[in-house]
């Protein structure tokens, strides 16, 4: 079937049509107008309905017919179809079965992506560069129709998956001058785009597929001379965090991560990183990708890390016949792998390979809140587990500001057993939420010693923080549920406990903040200064999670579910101050102008809680605030209708919800209940009885003692200090 198109001419059409639309349009509005203008007598809106609905399908239409156009103009430019005069054609064979727009669309992306593969094969094999189009042009095409599974699938079938990691360093820079000012960037840019269409395809490869193009990938990198494709595959499939997430951006396929990396874990991977030294052969600077890991893991780790399913697979799979069982061998051989290494690729290069085992823990460690239960003991397992062997078995100059983040997101999704640590005796038994608690291998020593090395950075002090504060919410409103049918008494400690525990945690993190910024003061003052920003950040977003949720630091995205354990909330990504919000303004807010006075956030949370159990007065929402009105008169207003966050409840009354309120709710919280709660002042707005103190404002109000969790986290920390960290 050929097809030809005079693009001038359709377009005056596709014009004509919304020109149509515009008139229809137009008329209807008229119309409307005149309905209105005679005080509708009769009721237009079935029209009005029918005629927008239809004007609608004239608009779909144009844009359908402009749509194809573009495709069959694109195809003609990539060399798909040639120009016959002013027609451009297409001639499409009749075992495409092109009977329609979509199936048109399903044809044009098979072909281009066969053209774009060819291509780049012409720029890619040292062949003379002889396309219709430039080389930015083909990169331009591929990165429009790299989401595109199908296309993506074509593209690399057509590339040859055992091509895949050689394709970048076979880059014809004679082809395109201007690639070689900067010829490094250019092949990681390459392969990195390589690395998007792999995550579009890998998705939908079944099982086989998946391993043959997996194993295809492997052997293309087994012989150690060949380091530099190694490199290429790492700087494929990691590294991706264009939003400055800490994730990996791209979703690859379960099936072949789990495929690609045990079949590249069997490599040998000291000689290959050897073969990247001094000592082995180097690469011509033509052919270096540089900053990437020269082991075969690095990157597929960091891939895991944005697929928790693939991740707890590999580091913890179950035993064989006992599902809720994990093997966590390769876990604990992983993290002597970067540490062997120290001393044969360079400590730069090293961290990023760790780097790429703390993703896929920090991945693994979400399913804690899977609903399977098999799945949740696993990742119960592998986090306790990760934290032992982590801190017994990694240097610490293996530690990268990514690293750190993504170990701190580790921490968050075991806030429980983190809280009942740093809130028991000393913080240095074994780690336990409850007496059901999984961890059995993890010591308090374990935890000190992971949090101590992350805690300067910035962003890991706010994810450990945001995870103890919600755990401290999580197990206020837990414990109100399971009291329901206990005294007032009972329930209104059952929060204050919750709370308790969660300050003194936060007091232990903060205390081994200030130290780790003390041990930084020798080495670098700067970085000693963040460390201590560090440390503040960590008590303020605390404060900010306890009086109005997760949600004040623009996090996490995970889930929640019920289980006869506590209530665990899944950490998919840590918390990044810059990012809260995509305002700046907003992270500025969570580390100065929300309090670091955490008594007055903990009773703003205390008393929030309280009342959405039905435990304080009604006659408390209508306490008098005094204040100014526009004009500047001295007024008294009920304080439902002066406060944003006292809310209406369903069935009537009213309740709070600090999320309503901007950044002063919680002082604003402590100014209604120091009234509310008083019997000194004059309560009552109008006439009538002043109403009754409410004494569980009183029981909830904080003694100021956030007892001794600074103290036992600067104790810990000091001996950490002395001990090299």
């Amino acid at each position: 079937m050929k097809i030809k198109l005079n693009a001038d001419n359709l377009r005056k059409k596709i014009k004509d049509i919304r020109d149509l639309a515009d008139r229809a349009d137009t008329a209807r509005k008229q119309i409307d107008e005149a309905f209105e203008r005679e005080s509708d007598p009769v009721s237009p809106d079935d029209f009005l309905t029918r005629s927008s609905d239809g004007i609608q399908r004239v608009r779909t239409v144009a844009d359908k017919v402009e749509k194809s156009m573009n495709t069959i103009i694109s195809l003609n430019e990539n060399g798909v179809g040639k120009m016959e005069g002013d027609d451009y054609t297409l001639d499409i064979p009749d075992d495409a079965h092109v009977t329609d727009m979509k199936t048109l669309e399903d044809w044009a992306g098979k072909e281009q992506a066969k053209v774009d593969a060819e291509d780049l094969k012409e720029y890619t094999s040292k062949g003379t560069g002889h396309t219709k189009r430039s080389y930015d042009e083909v990169i331009a095409s591929i990165e429009k129709h790299k989401t595109n599974s199908q296309y993506a699938g074509i593209i690399i079938d057509s590339l040859g998956a055992e091509n895949l990691t050689q394709i970048p360093l076979n880059m014809d820079l004679t082809v395109n001058p201007d690639l070689h000012k900067d010829s490094p960037k250019s092949l990681g840019d390459l392969a990195a785009l390589l690395g998007d269409l792999l995550s579009s395809a890998s998705r939908e490869w079944d099982d086989k597929k998946s391993s043959d193009v997996a194993n295809k990938i492997v052997e293309s990198i087994k012989d150690p001379a060949d380091y530099q494709r190694v490199k290429a595959l790492n700087a494929m499939l990691g590294g991706h965090d264009s939003d400055g997430n800490g994730v990996n951006d791209l979703k690859f396929g379960k099936s072949f991560l789990l495929n690609l990396a045990t079949e590249a874990e069997k490599l040998d991977y000291k000689t290959t990183i050897d073969h990247n030294t001094e000592r082995g052969y180097r690469a011509p600077l033509d052919l270096e990708i540089s900053q990437q890991s020269a082991d075969p893991l690095a990157g597929i780790l960091d891939a895991m890390g944005n697929n928790d399913e693939a991740a707890l697979e590999f580091l913890a799979p179950a035993k064989s016949g006992e599902p809720g069982i994990a093997d966590t061998t390769r876990l604990d051989r992983l993290t002597h792998r970067w540490d062997e290494l120290k001393d044969i690729e360079s400590n730069a290069l090293s961290q990023y390979g760790f780097s790429g085992l703390t993703a896929a823990i920090a991945a693994a460690s979400q399913k804690r809140a899977s609903a399977n239960t098999a799945e949740r003991s696993r990742a119960d397992m592998l986090s306790d587990d990760a934290i032992h062997f982590v801190a017994e078995n990694v240097n610490k100059d293996l530690y990268s500001d990514s690293s750190k983040k993504r170990l701190a997101v580790l921490l968050a999704n075991c806030s429980g057993e983190v809280t009942a640590s740093w809130s028991g005796e000393g913080g240095r038994g074994q780690l336990a939420a409850h007496e059901k608690s999984p961890f059995n291998k993890a010591t308090g020593d374990d935890l000190n010693k992971l949090a101590y090395r992350i805690v300067d950075n910035r962003d890991a002090a706010a994810t450990l923080s945001a995870g103890l504060a919600n755990y401290a919410k999580t197990e206020s409103q837990r414990g109100l549920r399971t009291n329901e049918n206990q005294p007032e008494g009972t329930r209104l400690d059952g929060i204050q406990g919750a709370y308790a525990n969660g300050t003194k945690a936060v007091s232990h993190l903060q205390g081994l903040g200030e130290i780790r910024a003390e041990q930084l003061t020798d080495d670098n003052a700067a970085t000693a200064a963040a460390a201590k920003e560090s440390a503040t950040t960590a008590v303020n977003v605390f404060s900010a999670v306890l009086s109005t949720g997760l949600g004040a630091v623009g996090g996490p995205a995970g889930t929640a579910v019920t289980t006869a354990a506590p209530v665990v909330t899944a950490f998919a990504n840590p918390v990044i101050i810059d990012n809260i919000a995509g305002d700046a303004g907003k992270a500025k807010k969570v580390t100065s102008n929300v309090p670091s006075d955490t008594n007055e956030a903990i009773w703003a949370a205390s008393v929030q809680d309280a009342a959405n159990a039905g435990l304080l007065q009604e006659s408390d929402f209508s306490t008098p605030v005094k204040h100014r009105d526009k004009d500047g008169n001295d007024v008294e207003t009920p304080a439902h209708d002066h406060y944003k966050w006292i809310v209406p409840k369903p069935g009537g009354g009213y309740t709070i919800d600090l999320s309503k309120g901007d950044e002063n709710a919680a002082k604003e919280l402590g100014t209604w209940t120091n009234v509310a709660g008083n019997a000194i002042v004059d309560r009552n707005v109008g006439d009538g009885e002043q109403p009754p103190i409410d004494k569980n404002l009183s029981a909830l109000k904080p003694d100021g003692k956030t007892g001794d969790g600074k103290a036992e986290g600067e104790t810990a920390a000091r001996s950490l200090k002395g001990n090299g960290g």
